[in-house]
């Protein structure tokens, strides 16, 4: 008895060590994964916008200021696209048109940086905060022949993404916004109950760790949403422990 029980414990520490190094290395994946996809979606909206930035009938009513042509050509394009927020810049990055009803000045302040990057680059792609909700966006300029404007256009940061994460990788993601000093929940994979548990943490899991949620063990990362910046979105990783013991425990 005193033998079985000696090999029973060096046994269970010997799969908690190998489930924690195969979870960590899962995480690692995941965690490249998560950024390749959003390369693969920052390009893909590039191209989208880049049609409605080189139409001839879009230029001209930039050109000559005609408003209601401009917010018809972004309604209807961002409708072909699936585009949630489709705005025309200024060359100082402030918002002529859009289809979002928030704050103009808000709007162009959080699309500063990316912006820049374009201004420096031709064009970009990554994640901003617009009127607290984020969004996956392509900017590119609109030339006349000497740029004229801008074109942002993106889609809502949210469970879509999440899901069709879960979907590839097995993993759960969830998305979080920093909010007054403290993060706020978005959107998950995670059943309600988890998430809801995930949502009243203190604090968002800067370094990997294990936490327990509704019951259920989890493997947590935390990631940036945007590979390319740091910002004010970011992204949880999470690793269902329980299921990856549920075949040791078994045997």
């Amino acid at each position: 008895l005193l033998m079985q029980a000696a090999t029973l414990l060096i046994t269970d520490v010997a799969v908690d060590r190998a489930v924690n190094r195969q979870l960590a290395a899962r995480l690692d994946v995941g965690d490249r994964v998560w950024h390749q996809l959003q390369v693969d979606r920052g390009n893909e909206l590039t191209q989208a916008v880049s049609a409605l930035a080189s139409d001839f009938a879009f230029r001209e009513a930039v050109a000559t200021g005609d408003a209601s042509t401009v917010l018809s050509a972004l309604l209807n394009h961002g409708r072909r696209i699936g585009a949630d927020a489709s705005l025309l810049l200024a060359g100082d990055g402030s918002v002529l048109a859009g289809t979002l009803d928030g704050d103009p000045t808000g709007q162009a302040k959080a699309l500063a940086p990316l912006l820049a990057e374009a201004s420096a680059r031709g064009n970009s792609a990554g994640v901003a905060v617009l009127d607290g909700a984020p969004y996956s966006l392509a900017i590119v300029p609109v030339m006349a022949p000497q740029r004229i404007g801008w074109v942002a256009m993106g889609k809502r940061f949210g469970a879509q993404a999440t899901r069709d994460y879960r979907t590839l990788t097995g993993l759960d993601a969830a998305i979080v916004v920093a909010d007054a000093g403290r993060w706020r929940l978005v959107a998950t994979s995670l059943a309600a109950t988890q998430a809801k548990a995930l949502a009243g943490m203190a604090d968002v899991p800067r370094q990997a760790r294990t936490e327990a949620l509704a019951g259920r063990n989890f493997h947590l990362r935390m990631t940036t949403a945007d590979p390319a910046r740091a910002g004010a979105v970011d992204v949880v990783l999470l690793a269902d422990v329980d299921d990856a013991m549920q075949p040791y425990q078994r045997l």
